[in-house]
């Protein structure tokens, strides 16, 4: 069994597009959770809070990586700060199945929630003591091995209408 570990992103923007040959596009930009599921990087440290792109794909797709896991949803990779770059950043794509992917577009077009969360089991990690770690000396990329998309809708109270005056004098 391959070590693993979940991480929760947290959207800071959808970005929804239609192409007449590449078809729907889905992409969130998200920060990295500093709470639950954050995540050690060798050489980066703990990137909670950290800048996070990842886009949907409708339906299975095989995302060419070799060495990935069989069965692997999709993949992450850490960019670091370079010539190219100017702040690090962690990327990377996600298949969902059609259904999934088509009420997610559908909450997110019409704003039909409060918040999301987007929590996601990935792997190869090794563990520091409770801490997980990508070493990325072994794998250059983290794969995704299952998503969870989490739309919260508060619905506001009604208040209830004070009661009918009974008299002259309340």
């Amino acid at each position: 069994m391959i070590p693993y570990t979940f991480i929760q992103l947290e959207p800071v923007y959808w970005k929804q597009s239609l192409h007449t040959e590449r078809g729907s596009g889905f992409h969130v930009k998200t920060r990295l959770s500093k709470g639950y599921g954050s995540i050690l990087i060798s050489g980066a440290g703990n990137v909670g809070g950290m800048h996070t792109d990842l886009s949907f794909v409708r339906g299975a797709y095989d995302w060419k990586i070799p060495d990935g896991p069989p069965g692997s949803l999709g993949f992450l990779a850490y960019h670091p700060v370079d010539e190219h770059c100017d702040s690090a950043f962690i990327g990377g794509g996600c298949s969902i199945t059609e259904d999934i992917y088509d009420d997610a577009w559908h909450r997110v077009k019409n704003g039909i929630y409060d918040r999301c969360t987007i929590s996601l089991e990935v792997a190869p990690i090794e563990y520091i003591g409770e801490d997980a770690q990508w070493n990325r000396g072994v794998n250059k990329f983290l794969y995704i091995q299952q998503v969870e998309l989490t739309f919260v809708r508060t619905e506001k109270l009604k208040q209830e209408a004070p009661p009918p005056k009974r008299g002259l004098f309340g």
